[in-house]
């Protein structure tokens, strides 16, 4: 009979090594790795049996403090029941014995019924054990690497706590996490799991954040590339973005994350070729190189689908081109209960909620809640201290503020619901301060109060064109009271500029007919003490108006004539506080003429698809080269009309957006320079198919024609001129 012997472990066995894995595996799941096994052979403790060169049997261990652990105990099944195990055992005990071992333990497939070996070198079978591991997602050497590239492994729960947004949740989950996490199973199917993926939509709708999403779910490493950083490179950004993807290229698994990609990847037209063209063709030949490598997902993130080369979306560099669209009415229930604090989320109406935050993105949103809990933060603390002011007394003396004069009373709005505003009143007392917030955050948007105003005091009525020039002194009248004015030379005596304001035809006394004649507005008698100078100014400028009445924009330079604002389909706009083509009343107009307040309009007709209203405010005689916007707004879509004085900045539905000819916000009405001659004046209100959300930075008027252009799907005017 052929004898075997127990001896060492020699590097030549590990083809036996193998050839035992491989027998072990077909029977029963192993408990640890091939890996783990050969690196115990050569660092830890191994004993081999053999026949002859022939490896017939194998028992590698491992110590840890004080115990050891079996990692590997196999014979081939021809030389099982003849005592080759237990001899195993017994030799990697003797050579782990003087390492201070106090206990030798192993763990076993829990089908293993071949445990004669371990019973007969006294081990125990010990019940009611449960054996759990998991397996680390970075190993120690992508560390280092995975440090420098600015990447980081994400807490598990992120695709959990993505509120609402199901149907995107569930696209996702199954074209890209299903076959990236299951990549056997997908291979058994044939499915090829994706590498590349593009997602768009408007900003704040959750495209980082699902990336994020993606990358916690898989449990790799998540890498978000910033081309802005790496244009300071001194290789250039071609160079950087080669050089980062090599990098990346040696990690196990990553998800790399690159937002705004229509700054590298833009459309390619133009001779000579822009700079970013190099970037751009640097870009398509990584693509190609990064599919290749098993492990990786690219998530490209744009706001600007149509802006992205045709090369770059093609067939073959992408797998999938998902779009993230805004919330639907269940995604927005779902992501206000889940921002609204527990203890009052059950007496908020989330219903009334969702109702009036269409168009919303999950950014905003979120804002709004976190508002409105800061809201009731300082209601609660401040309400405290009027009460007690023994807490204000401990909390210390307030931060000290300059003094407003009380804002002026907000006019009735039109669209408040006088039983819903009294029935929240009546809710909202005798609550607490954290569910009164939240209970007024139910009201429409732009039913809040208004802000304070920042004038020192009402103006002056009859202010001219320059109201806000401050003269360097003051008039003389108005220094020194009491002293004597110093006599002036004799000169041509003030004639005060004359408004015209109606102009009659009708048949005199004497039967010819009168010759047109100018009714002055106002005269010296009626003008504020202070305004003396500012009518000084006035003077100087019906000149200058009268040299540029043949100089105006014209209705080519008007904002609706820009492209993608044209339009076939027409609102209708009506007014009671003018006529459409009358004059425009003297309250109306600018600060300086009149009082700013806006007129009263309302807006019917309007298209189902509309999304946003853009409410343009501008003046098509300008005798400047440019349009003469004075005021540009976004307004929410449910609403059809404003009351006199309600288009305002008091108004927090208006998102107002600065304009050249108006750069303060806020309404900005009629003001012709004088001597100018009759301005015309309109009020448009375009319908938009789409909503551009709060976190778009909108600085100019530029800014708002990128976003609008070509998604005007209807226009309602209302025109008024004003005399100057």
């Amino acid at each position: 009979m052929t004898m075997w012997r127990i001896r060492d472990f020699h590097p030549a066995d590990l083809n036996g090594i193998l050839h035992l894995w491989g027998k072990m595996t077909a029977e029963s799941e192993p408990v640890y790795s091939l890996s783990e096994v050969l690196a115990s052979c050569q660092a830890d403790h191994a004993a081999v049996a053999v026949v002859g060169d022939e490896v017939v049997g194998a028992a590698i261990g491992r110590a840890a403090h004080e115990q050891g652990w079996i990692v590997f105990l196999a014979t081939l099944p021809e030389w099982r029941g003849r005592g080759i195990g237990t001899s195993l055992l017994e030799a990697l005990e003797q050579r782990m014995a003087p390492l201070g071992l106090t206990k030798l333990s192993a763990i076993m497939p829990y089908s293993e019924t071949r445990i004669d070996a371990f019973m007969n070198r006294g081990f125990k079978d010990v019940k009611n054990l449960r054996f759990f591991e998991r397996q680390i997602p970075v190993q120690r050497a992508e560390l280092g690497p995975l440090a420098q590239l600015g990447g980081r492994v994400l807490p598990r729960d992120l695709w959990e706590k993505v509120a609402g947004m199901q149907q995107e949740k569930q696209l996702l989950e199954r074209r890209l996490v299903l076959p990236l996490a299951e990549a056997e199973l997908a291979d058994e199917f044939g499915v090829v799991p994706p590498r590349t993926v593009v997602l768009f939509g408007p900003p704040g709708t959750g495209k980082t954040t699902f990336a994020k999403a993606i990358a916690s779910r898989l449990e790799w490493p998540f890498i978000e590339v910033f081309p802005s950083r790496l244009a300071a490179d001194p290789e250039g950004l071609a160079g950087a973005l080669r050089r980062t993807f090599l990098e990346i290229s040696e990690l196990e698994h990553a998800v790399v994350f690159l937002d705004e990609v229509e700054e590298i990847a833009s459309h390619r037209a133009g001779d000579p070729p822009s700079p970013t063209q190099g970037v751009t063709n640097e870009l398509l030949k990584i693509i190609p190189a990064f599919r290749e490598q098993p492990g990786r997902l690219l998530v490209c993130a744009t706001n600007f689908i149509r802006a992205l080369d045709s090369a770059f979306l093609r067939h073959g560099r992408f797998d999938y081109v998902i779009p993230i669209r805004l919330p639907d009415a269940e995604a927005r229930h779902a992501m206000w209960s889940r921002f609204i604090p527990e203890g009052v989320v059950q007496s908020i109406d989330i219903s009334l909620l969702v109702a009036h935050t269409g168009g919303f993105s999950p950014a905003d949103i979120e804002f709004a809640a976190r508002s409105a809990s800061q809201s009731a933060l300082e209601k609660a603390v401040y309400s405290t201290e009027a009460r007690d002011p023994a807490a204000s007394a401990r909390r210390g003396p307030p931060p000290r503020t300059t003094s407003r004069p009380s804002p002026r009373p907000r006019r009735p709005s039109a669209t408040m619901s006088p039983t819903r505003s009294s029935k929240t009143s009546r809710r909202s007392r005798g609550c607490s301060p954290m569910r009164r917030a939240y209970t007024e955050s139910t009201r429409a948007p732009h039913l809040r109060a208004p802000a304070p105003s920042r004038r020192g005091g009402p103006p002056c009525p009859d202010a001219p064109f320059h109201r806000r020039l401050r003269p360097s002194r003051k008039p003389r009248s108005h220094c020194r009271p009491g002293r004597p004015r110093k006599p002036s030379p004799p000169s041509r005596p003030h004639r005060p500029h004359r408004r015209p304001t109606q102009r009659s035809g009708t048949k005199g006394e004497t039967g010819g007919v009168q010759k047109h004649r100018v009714e002055p507005q106002l005269s010296t008698k009626t003008r504020a003490p202070g305004c003396l100078m500012n009518h000084a100014m006035d003077s100087l400028f019906v000149p200058l108006g009268k040299s540029l009445r043949n100089r105006r924009s014209g209705e080519k330079s008007s904002v609706v004539s820009r492209p993608g604002w044209e339009v076939d389909l027409q609102l209708g706009i009506t007014s009671t506080s003018y006529e459409q083509g009358e004059q425009i009343p003297v309250q109306h107009a600018a600060r300086g003429l009149g009082d700013n307040v806006s007129p009263q309009f309302a807006w019917s007709e309007v298209p189902d698809e509309t999304r946003q209203f853009a409410v343009i405010f501008e003046d098509v005689d300008s005798p400047l080269p440019g349009p003469g916007v004075h005021s540009a707004s976004l307004v929410p879509p449910e609403l059809r009309e404003f009351a006199e004085g309600e288009w305002s900045t008091r108004n927090v539905a208006v998102r107002w957006v600065p304009t050249r000819a108006g750069l303060a916000r806020g309404y900005h009405g009629p003001r012709p320079l004088p001597g100018h001659g009759r301005h015309h004046y309109r009020l448009h209100v375009l319908a938009l198919d789409r909503a551009i959300a709060a976190t778009t930075d909108l600085p100019n008027l530029d800014a708002l024609d990128h976003q609008v252009a070509g998604h005007v799907i209807a226009r309602g005017t209302l025109s008024g001129y004003l005399e100057g």
